[in-house]
């Protein structure tokens, strides 16, 4: 797993994911994102319900997985990348 000489952050790997899970992936290697957040930057103002999300979360955890990387929610109740 690379990661900054500078800060020590993760410095996450280019992956191929579908576009809701890339969309995802690239706000979370970002900065940490709650759960409404992630709503509101991959489906706008439609209505979805919460169980999508977390369906989709979970299909993003396994993606990531194999490549050493997980998702936690731990600070502030807002998603995370971290390595394994």
């Amino acid at each position: 797993m690379k990661r900054c000489a500078t800060c020590g952050q993760i410095i996450p790997p280019d992956l191929a994911l579908g576009p809701v899970k890339q969309t995802i992936y690239n706000a979370l290697c970002k900065a940490p994102r709650t759960a409404e957040e992630l709503r509101e930057l991959v489906w706008g103002n439609r209505d979805i319900g919460w169980k999508t999300i977390h369906a989709h979360m979970w299909g993003l955890r396994r993606a990531l997985r194999p490549h050493g990387l997980a998702i936690r929610n731990r600070w502030r109740g807002a998603y995370h990348l971290v390595s394994l």
